[in-house]
């Protein structure tokens, strides 16, 4: 392209082919451009998807657990509640037991539960005349063991 001297038709029918087929290519850059960058919108939005419906699915899943939990945190505090009526009811009802009753009464209904195994313990027994004859033979036969291994 000269600046000297004038342009022939040919010229410029070139210049103007040459022009257009710049402005096409650059709108179809654009339009890929787009395109890719929509594709690679719609692959990100289905990553998203697929991240939304992991994460909820972890979510449904300690839902669930949650309220198995809670299921079984309900059970125990049930299972508690009962103990302890129970528990109120039996001292209700000694409280009334105790002053209804004699001092002689007391001391056969006073029952203490042990701690570890929640058994019924024994505080005084009235031995019986058998129980103190097999006392004093076991006594006897520890101490004629003791003097054997003397």
């Amino acid at each position: 392209m000269s600046s000297l001297g004038p342009r022939s038709n040919s010229e410029t029918v070139d210049d103007r082919r040459i022009a257009e087929d710049r402005h096409v290519n650059k709108k179809r850059q654009r339009v890929e451009a787009a395109s890719s960058a929509s594709s690679d919108s719609e692959s990100e939005s289905n990553d998203e998807r697929e991240r939304k419906k992991k994460k909820k699915s972890k979510s449904s899943k300690n839902k669930k657990t949650d309220s198995k939990d809670k299921k079984k945190k309900s059970k125990k505090k049930e299972v508690v509640r009962d103990y302890l009526k129970a528990k109120k009811s039996k001292k209700a009802k000694k409280k009334e037991s105790d002053s209804d009753s004699d001092d002689s009464t007391d001391r056969e209904e006073e029952v203490r539960y042990s701690a570890i195994t929640g058994k019924k313990l024994k505080l005084k027994v009235a031995k019986s005349k058998q129980d103190k004859v097999n006392d004093i033979n076991r006594q006897d036969l520890r101490r004629m063991l003791n003097d054997c291994f003397e």
